[in-house]
């Protein structure tokens, strides 16, 4: 059964990744051909990148709860499933670089091939 999981993880990957892919090529076909306007578009691409990145890699270590207890004014957390683990800033860093090359890299080539100089796909 795990096997099934494996492969629906890496389908919902490649899509996820594919789909980053064609939004740089978008992008660059759209822009026309190099210029400022070119470092502009990958420079938006990284700073939505590293926002990503930054919120995913805050999350690391985050604990889950084990036991909730419902009241009156709402439910609250008794008992933390953590074991009072605290994640370093070496981890912290390794999943924000790890999320970051996710997203960057394939928008990076989804925007290179899809710059051809400002010439149409025709010529």
């Amino acid at each position: 059964m795990s096997g099934i999981y494996t492969v629906i993880m890496y389908l919902i990957a490649f899509t996820i990744m594919r789909s980053i892919w064609s939004l740089g090529r978008e992008g660059a076909q759209n822009f026309g051909g190099k210029g400022k306007s070119f470092y502009i578009m990958l420079g938006k691409g990284l700073l939505v990148c590293v926002a990503i990145a930054f919120v995913v890699a805050a999350g690391t270590g985050s604990s889950s709860c084990s036991e909730t207890e419902y009241g009156v004014s709402g439910g609250s957390c008794e008992i933390y499933n953590d074991d009072g683990f605290t994640p370093t800033m070496d981890q912290y860093l390794r999943r924000f670089i790890l999320v970051l090359s996710f997203f960057y890299g394939p928008y990076l080539l989804g925007f290179v091939s899809g710059n051809n100089g400002g010439k149409s796909e025709n010529e």
